[in-house]
């Protein structure tokens, strides 16, 4: 699956939590702007997978820091669709994005804000 696809599904998958949520589970409803937002996140976050590969978009995006890091996690991941593509990654990077959602800076302006 190329890129453009992880990132589709990705996006697929929130807007469609997004507008079943509320009427299944009665947790409240996202506006316009948080399905927007959601899709956007949920489109680059779809994009981790393949982080284990060279030439994979994600390895692309920022030159040359995200293919060192791509290097880094396909050889601590065991390559191509190892690691990062078993329920082990899965929750290694559900812990990720949960560490990252801890993180918070606090500035003058616009007092705390959620870094993660």
């Amino acid at each position: 699956m190329k890129g453009a696809h992880h990132a589709l599904c990705g996006a697929a998958a929130w807007v469609a939590v997004a507008s079943t949520a509320p009427l299944t589970l009665g947790w409240y409803p996202v506006g316009p702007l948080g399905v927007v937002a959601g899709a956007l996140v949920c489109a680059g976050a779809a994009l981790a997978p393949d982080a284990d590969h060279h030439d994979a978009t994600i390895a692309h995006s920022l030159p040359p820091v995200s293919q060192w890091v791509c290097d880094a996690v396909g050889a601590v991941s065991g390559g191509h669709r190892n690691g990062t593509h078993s329920v082990l990654g899965v929750a290694a990077l559900v812990g990720v994005a949960w560490a990252a959602g801890k993180v918070t800076a606090t500035t003058s302006a616009l007092g705390d804000l959620a870094v993660g």
